[in-house]
């Protein structure tokens, strides 16, 4: 559910979720991106349109990238279900800090993003046994052209897809005590087919608040 508001309200007493839009501007971290995004078992990255853009390599469940804001983290499993598992599922935990960062692309910063990428990327709390607790995304920097689209899982399903210009979007998630399985953020990136389709990608901040 999109809205209006510039602020971001965190919900405590129902985990119904709200995607929010127009918030304070967030500063994309400058430091340059130079690790590759790993792939997920069995998925297909994309076929590659843009010369030199990966040779769409396969890795299996996210092994290049360490999730900080100088190395963030590529993660593409081929569907919901695989990016769930409790095996592949990401955390909102890096180096001490309860947040991991995440790109849309090996080769985001430098490079578009390649055609036809389905991927999709669950992340969940550190750690459970209490509530009071909630999920926030951020979109730092983003933009997608054609028909490539972002869709984020919300209320069970997954919504209609953003595209053009993602830079700002925030969606919070809140976790309930002993549901930390199941409240996670979860989203899809899916890219167009044709060279009209391919652009910028997005890096995309997950937080513990």
């Amino acid at each position: 559910m999109l809205t209006n508001a510039p602020t971001t309200q965190m919900l405590t007493n129902a985990p119904t979720t709200q995607l929010l839009t127009n918030p304070p501007t967030t500063q994309m971290n400058t430091v340059a991106v130079t690790t590759a995004f790993g792939g997920g078992g069995g998925a297909v990255i994309g076929s590659v349109l843009n010369v030199g853009s990966g040779a769409g390599a396969n890795a299996g469940g996210g092994l290049t990238g360490t999730g900080t804001s100088s190395d963030p983290k590529y993660v593409c499993w081929e569907s919901y279900f695989l990016a769930r598992q409790r095996v592949n599922i990401e955390t909102a935990y890096t180096n001490g800090a309860h947040e991991i960062y995440l790109k849309s692309h090996p080769q985001y910063g430098f490079l578009n993003y390649l055609a036809n990428q389905d991927c999709y990327v669950s992340v969940r709390v550190w750690n459970g046994g209490w509530g009071g607790r909630s999920l926030k995304m951020e979109v730092l920097d983003g933009h997608l052209q054609g028909s490539s689209f972002l869709s984020i899982r919300e209320n069970g399903h997954f919504s209609p897809g953003y595209t053009q210009s993602l830079t700002g979007r925030t969606y919070i998630q809140p976790v309930r005590q002993f549901y930390e399985d199941k409240d996670t953020i979860t989203f899809r990136f899916k890219s167009g087919g044709s060279p009209g389709d391919l652009g910028q990608g997005f890096l995309i901040k997950v937080t513990e608040i």
